[in-house]
C-alpha cells in the first residue's frame, strides 16, 4: 500500500517536472521567435533610416510651387495659439495662403482677431470635428496652389519646415506627401516629457525615415505634412465620408488620409530636414489617453491598409505585417515569462529583464552613437513603460475600438 502511494507521488512529481519543462521550452520558444523578428527589424530600420537620412535633394525656388497650410482650430488657447501662427508667418516660403479653419470654436472672436492680425485668412463653421475643419479649408484654397500642408494649432515650425518638404515632395513626381521630425517642445518639464521626446525621435529618425527609403511612410503626422492638391482633391470626399462599423470616423484623420495617397499608387515619404515642435502630454493619465486614441486608429487603419499593399513595394507588406502580430507576439511571450517568474523561477524573470533592456539599448545604439546625447539611455525607463502601461492600452483600444471618441478634449 505503502509503495503504491509512493508510486503515485512519484508519477505526479514527473508529470509536472515533464509540464513545467514543456512550459519553459514553449517560453523559449516564443522569446526566440519574437527576439528574431525584433532584432532583425531594429536591424533593418537603423540600417536603411541612416541611409535615407544622408540623401540629399537639391532645389531652388523654381520647385516651390504655390502653396497653402492648413490649421484646423477648435477652443485653441490664444497663447499657444498664436505662438504657432507667428511660426508659420515666419516661413521661409516664396508663395503661401495660410487658412485657420475654425471648427466651431467658443472663443471663435479670439481667434479670429489672433488670425485676421497676422493677415491670414479664416474660416468658421460649426463644430464637426477636425476632418470637418481641414474638408472645409480644402475648399477655400487660392486657384493657383499646388501644394497643401498641414499643420496642428499647437506646433511650431522651424523657417524650413515647409520649403525641406516641398524639396522631397518634388523630386519625383510618383510622391504624393511627405512629413517630417516632429520633435517636442516641452522635453525638459518632467520626466515623462524626457521620455516621449526621445521615442518621438526614434519614431521620426528610425522608424519613419526607414519607411520613407521604401516611399512607404505610413503615417504623414497631422503636425507636419505636405500633399499634391491633385490627390487631394481625388481623396477628399472619401477623407471627410469615412465610416467604421457604421461611425463615422472622428480621429485619424493623418493615418486615414496618407492611406488615401498609397492607395492612389503614390510614395510617401520622410523629409529628415523638416522640423517642427509640439507639446506633448506633461501627465501619464494624459498620455495613456492619447494613445489609446492613437492604437485604435493605428488598429482600424492597418486593417484598411490591405486594399494598398499589393500597390507597393514587398518590403511594405513584411512592415504592415510586423506591426499587426508583434504586439500580440510581445505579449504571449512575456505573459508566458511572468508566469513562470511568479511561480518561483527567478531564471524568467532576470531573461525578460534582460530582454527589455537588451532591445531598449539596440534600439538607442545609434542615435547614441550619433549624437553623443547620453539622455538616449533614459529610453530604458520608457522601455518598462511601454510594456507595463503602453502596450496594455494598445490593446485595450483594440477591444474598445467601436468607441469613437475623442479621449483627450
Amino acid at each position: 500500500m505503502e509503495l503504491r502511494r509512493w508510486d503515485f507521488v512519484m508519477d505526479a512529481r514527473i508529470r509536472n517536472s515533464r509540464r513545467r519543462a514543456k512550459e519553459k521550452t514553449a517560453a523559449m520558444i516564443e522569446l526566440s521567435i519574437y527576439g528574431a523578428i525584433a532584432v532583425s527589424r531594429v536591424a533593418m530600420q537603423v540600417g536603411t533610416s541612416v541611409v535615407e537620412r544622408k540623401k540629399i535633394y537639391k532645389g531652388g525656388s523654381e520647385l516651390m510651387r504655390p502653396a497653402a497650410l492648413i490649421v484646423a482650430v477648435y477652443n485653441e488657447e490664444i497663447p499657444l495659439l498664436r505662438r504657432a501662427l507667428v511660426s508659420f508667418k515666419q516661413l521661409d516660403y516664396p508663395k503661401l495662403q495660410i487658412i485657420v479653419s475654425d471648427d466651431g470654436s467658443d472663443n471663435a472672436r479670439e481667434i479670429e482677431e489672433a488670425t485676421n492680425k497676422l493677415g491670414f485668412t479664416y474660416i468658421h463653421a460649426k463644430h464637426g470635428g477636425k476632418r470637418r475643419a481641414m474638408y472645409n479649408a480644402f475648399k477655400h484654397l487660392d486657384n493657383d496652389v499646388e501644394i497643401v500642408l498641414t499643420a496642428d494649432s499647437d506646433t511650431v515650425w522651424h523657417k524650413d519646415a515647409a520649403k525641406e518638404m516641398v524639396k522631397v515632395l518634388m523630386s519625383d513626381n510618383r510622391i504624393g506627401a511627405v512629413t517630417g521630425e516632429v520633435r517636442v517642445l516641452n522635453g525638459r518639464t518632467n520626466l515623462l516629457t524626457r521620455l516621449i521626446a526621445i521615442r518621438y525621435h526614434l519614431a521620426f529618425a528610425h522608424e519613419r525615415a526607414s519607411q520613407s527609403y521604401f516611399k512607404s511612410v505610413g503615417c504623414v503626422s497631422g503636425p507636419l505634412g505636405a500633399y499634391r492638391r491633385d490627390i487631394i482633391e481625388k481623396i477628399q470626399h472619401r477623407f471627410i465620408n469615412q465610416t467604421f462599423l457604421g461611425k463615422e470616423c472622428t480621429y485619424g484623420d493623418d493615418r486615414h488620409l496618407t492611406n488615401l495617397v498609397l492607395n492612389e499608387g503614390y510614395g510617401v515619404k520622410y523629409a529628415d530636414n523638416a522640423r517642427c515642435y509640439t507639446d506633448v502630454p506633461a501627465k501619464f493619465q494624459q498620455l495613456v489617453k492619447q494613445q489609446t486614441r492613437w492604437s485604435k486608429s493605428y488598429w482600424r487603419e492597418i486593417l484598411w491598409q490591405i486594399r494598398v499593399l499589393p500597390k507597393h513595394s514587398p518590403y511594405m507588406t513584411l512592415d504592415w505585417f510586423i506591426n499587426l502580430v508583434l504586439p500580440f507576439i510581445l505579449v504571449f511571450t512575456a505573459s508566458s515569462y511572468i508566469a513562470q517568474a511568479l511561480g518561483g523561477s527567478l531564471s524568467h524573470a532576470l531573461v525578460l529583464l534582460a530582454m527589455i533592456i537588451g532591445m531598449s539599448w539596440l534600439r538607442i545604439a545609434e542615435p547614441l552613437i550619433r549624437t553623443y546625447n547620453p539622455l538616449f539611455l533614459l529610453f530604458t525607463i520608457y522601455s518598462f513603460m511601454y510594456f507595463a502601461v503602453m502596450l496594455p492600452s494598445k490593446l485595450w483600444a483594440l477591444v474598445t475600438i467601436s468607441d469613437g471618441k475623442w479621449g483627450t478634449r
